[in-house]
């Protein structure tokens, strides 16, 4: 090896020495950082090959790629192949310096570049001037091979190049000549109690397909879920078994299920959206090709790269890298995967497609099974019996982590749009029977419809948690089973757990278990009485028991639900004064003398502009009380849409919707007309002789309040899009959306007329941080803020000539003590621009 002037290098030589370099400054810390999480790769489908390749391409891109130049050089003479080789090695020191410096001290980020610059420029120097120095670059040169060795040979790498695959696949059982079709519905979050009238019957007036269904099923009325958490109660349906700790809702961590269990004999329909228990040997994914499989790992290995490397003013501005393990540009985090499944109109999004795609088998074709889960009804509870959205909130209102607030009203507001949203299951069920029917499916078919677990919504009391008083909440569910050629219902009150559904559809298809299960067939003769009711708690290490027989505490359920609701319906809620006036025209009632305070109907823009067909019908009517004088008496209202008591309501006692005084009504979406309906509120006041009458509050309404474009309900509102905000969080000042570190919204307006001013309100940053606050790419700000930050800007030399005004806020960020993994750069509570004329 030559080590005189680096002008006699080979490029050859002088790209080994780079490979050294390379592999010390770059690939090592991100193989160091991938080998201590593997789940990067079981997220991106990594196969055996795909892990050894891309370990070999980190460690030789970056040599490789520079060649060309090392080489374009040498063809220009000594010089100018010298000034190549020393920038190379210049700019890996200098990124091998940043994250020295980052994980050293806590520098400014102009100090910090300056620092590795200046050691980059003095490392390129010594290595062209220096024999001593390539000579070190030569022994760094072996770090290429050995770094990938040691990559796969980790502890969680090395597993995952012998189990890397599709999956375990289809079970060997010997099968029955002709299986019936089979069709399994798993609803979400759907208590039994809901679907019940007073006399512990499925209600067929608000529920009608439910009931339809009943008359030719067997109804399992005490069944009951044995985990309120889908990643546990899923997998306990599909495999027939108890939920065990450290098991994963995949195919490799239960092999024996559904889909492996008829996976050779049926043609697989299958719509599992949170779980991923059909193995890909039965469900084949989409998977890219190899370009751009490679073409997104690197793209998320860029986004852990900046991070690992550049100071953390800056790096707090890029995707975060710690909710997720993929598609970190695109912001994809698990959190943001489920909400936006749940967020978006799930009918369009699976539930019709999935229903579409059901079509009449070939008569030489395997039968068919088809497997649905839907998150209907989990909440966000936005969707109307027909499927309309009907709200610009989609938050639950009384509930603070898992337990009900002690306000009975708030709660009851809550139970009303979760039971709206059961008739929307109710109108999905329908859809879903009435296809089979259309395909000639229904009558030879064997049809199991259930929930994974259910909910209880008590005041004070755990939504999702049983215990010994919302056992019977969260743990009874629906289940029917229609038997194949069978047309006639009945109804068994047999302790029935949802782990004897895998074995109730292996005998019923006619085929063999290959394993004992903790679930029996529901109609084996000899199935012996199983004594108490069992629920896993959260881990599957704990459980809790209760009663074999449900029947009783259900019927309690029941009873405190129609308490809430006039026959259950959730269009009478009972708030428990004046009732009776819903219905009733406001002429009969209204008094000429006024309220004694005002309120403001907030979307008064949507009231007057309904359309009864539309994807979006608001029902959900918010707004805050004003001009109030304080301590004095709040009476209840009355809601009156065309002139009509479509509702009656009372403040809240807390923050909501934005407010510190609020109220809301859901109304009967009937009484919307088409266009403009007139809304109005009213106080309810008793005279003297017990007569009740109505004092109009006045309308606050028109007064013009500066357009917010921070709340999520400006995106219908304003068509305000955004990007980098957390969801709203309400804290003692207001409510509030965090940034992520990079922030941007954009808001159509009018060029002619763009606004003159934005006022930002940051109600808490945690950490003093530094912002840059931006419009449409001009600087309005830049600098450290720190807690409680209102500051109003003019806008005259960043006045944007386009048709969007475009805010971008960019910080460093912190950690969340209560999520962990997720970053928070500033509490913003407003972005505020006068109301004016917008495109």
């Amino acid at each position: 090896m030559r080590n005189g002037s680096a002008r006699e290098q080979s490029p050859w030589l002088t790209a080994l020495h780079l490979a050294g370099l390379w592999t010390v400054a770059v690939a090592q810390p991100l193989l160091d950082l991938l080998g201590r999480t593997p789940e990067f790769f079981i997220a991106h489908d990594a196969r055996p090959g795909d892990l050894v390749g891309l370990s070999i391409l980190l460690c030789l891109a970056g040599p490789v790629l520079w060649l060309p130049a090392l080489y374009a050089g040498r063809r220009c003479g000594p010089r100018p192949f010298a000034a190549a080789a020393g920038a190379a090695v210049g700019v890996l020191a200098a990124m091998l310096l940043l994250t020295a410096v980052k994980q050293a001290a806590d520098l400014h980020r102009d100090l910090s570049f300056a620092v590795a610059a200046a050691g980059g420029a003095l490392a390129g120097l010594w290595y062209v001037r220096s024999a001593a120095a390539r000579l070190f670059a030569a022994f760094l040169s072996p770090a290429a091979v050995v770094a990938p060795a040691l990559f796969l040979a980790q502890p969680g790498i090395a597993p995952l190049l012998s189990s890397a695959g599709p999956g375990p696949g289809p079970l060997e059982i010997d099968a029955p000549d002709r299986p019936p079709p089979v069709v399994v519905v798993v609803f979400d979050q759907l208590p039994l109690v809901s679907l019940l009238d007073g006399g512990g019957r499925l209600d067929r007036a608000l529920y009608p397909h439910f009931a339809a269904l009943a008359d030719e099923a067997v109804w399992f009325r005490n069944a009951s879920a044995v985990s309120g958490w889908t990643a546990s109660a899923l997998p306990a349906i599909l495999t027939g078994d108890y939920p065990r700790p450290e098991r994963l809702p995949t195919a490799d961590h239960h092999p024996a299920n559904l889909f492996t269990l008829l996976g050779a004999h049926y043609d697989l329909h299958v719509e599992e959206p949170l779980t991923d228990l059909c193995p890909e040997t039965l469900c084949p994914p989409e998977r890219a090709g190899a370009g751009a499989w490679y073409a997104a790992v690197l793209s998320d290995l860029a986004v852990v790269y900046l991070q690992v490397v550049l100071p953390a003013e800056i790096a707090g501005r890029l995707p975060p890298v710690t909710q997720s393990w993929r598609d970190f540009a695109a912001g994809d985090d698990l959190a943001g995967r489920w909400n936006g499944w749940r967020g978006q109109d799930r009918r369009k999004a699976a539930a019709d497609a999935f229903i579409d795609a059901i079509d009449a088998a070939a008569a030489d074709a395997p039968p068919p099974l088809h497997f649905l889960h839907t998150l209907l009804p989990h909440e966000p509870w936005v969707h109307l019996p027909t499927g309309q959205q009907h709200t610009l909130y989609p938050r639950i209102l009384g509930n603070v982590g898992d337990l009900w607030h002690d306000d009975g009203w708030a709660v009851t507001r809550d139970y009303q749009r979760h039971l709206l949203q059961v008739q929307f299951a109710d109108t999905l069920l329908g859809e879903l029977l009435q296809r089979l029917r259309a395909a000639g499916i229904y009558d030879d078919a064997l049809v199991v419809v259930t929930a994974d677990h259910g909910a209880s919504l008590r005041p004070g009391l755990p939504f999702r948690l049983p215990t010994a008083e919302t056992f019977a909440d969260v743990a009874a569910v629906p289940l029917l089973v229609k038997r194949p050629g069978r047309r006639r219902g009945s109804v068994s009150d047999a302790n029935v757990e949802t782990i004897d559904i895998l074995p109730t559809i292996a005998a019923e298809a006619g085929f063999p278990l290959p394993r004992e299960t903790d679930g029996a067939n529901l109609f084996a003769a000899d199935r012996s009485r199983r004594p108490a009711k069992t629920m896993f708690l959260p881990g599957d290490r704990d459980r809790l028991h209760g009663p074999g027989d449900l029947g009783d505490a259900v019927a309690q359920s029941v009873a405190l639900k129609l308490e809430r609701f006039e026959s259950g319906d959730p269009t009478r809620p009972r708030l428990g004064v004046h009732d009776d006036l819903v219905g009733v025209p406001v002429a009969e009632l209204h008094a000429e003398r006024p309220a004694g305070f005002g309120v403001v109907v907030d979307a008064l823009e949507l009231l007057r502009g309904v359309e009864p067909d539309g994807s979006f019908l608001p029902a959900h009517i918010t707004g805050r009380f004003v001009d109030r004088e304080p301590g004095a008496d709040v009476p209840p209202l009355a809601v009156a849409v065309n002139g009509v008591v479509a509702a009656v309501t009372r403040m809240y006692p807390f923050r909501a919707f934005g407010h510190a005084a609020p109220w809301d009504a859901v109304i009967d979406p009937r009484a919307l007309a088409a266009g403009a309906n007139d809304v109005r509120v009213f106080a309810i006041r008793e005279e003297g002789d017990g007569t009740v009458v109505l004092e109009e509050a006045s309308d606050a309404g028109s007064r013009r309040q500066p357009l917010n474009l921070v709340p999520e309900p400006a995106e219908r509102l304003h068509g305000v899009a955004s990007s980098g905000f957390l969801p709203t969080q309400a804290t003692a000042h207001g409510d509030v959306r965090w940034t992520t570190g990079a922030a941007r919204l954009s808001v159509p307006i009018d060029p002619r007329s763009p606004p003159s001013t934005l006022t930002v309100r940051i109600l808490t940053t945690g950490p003093q941080k530094r912002l840059r606050l931006a419009v449409n790419g001009c600087t309005l700000f830049e600098g450290p803020v720190f807690g409680r930050w209102v500051e109003t800007f003019q806008l005259r030399g960043c006045r944007p000539a386009s048709s969007s005004l475009v805010v971008t806020l960019d910080s460093n960020a912190h950690l969340s003590r209560e999520v962990p993994g997720q970053r928070m750069g500033v509490a913003v509570g407003a972005l505020e621009i006068p109301r004016g004329r917008r495109r």
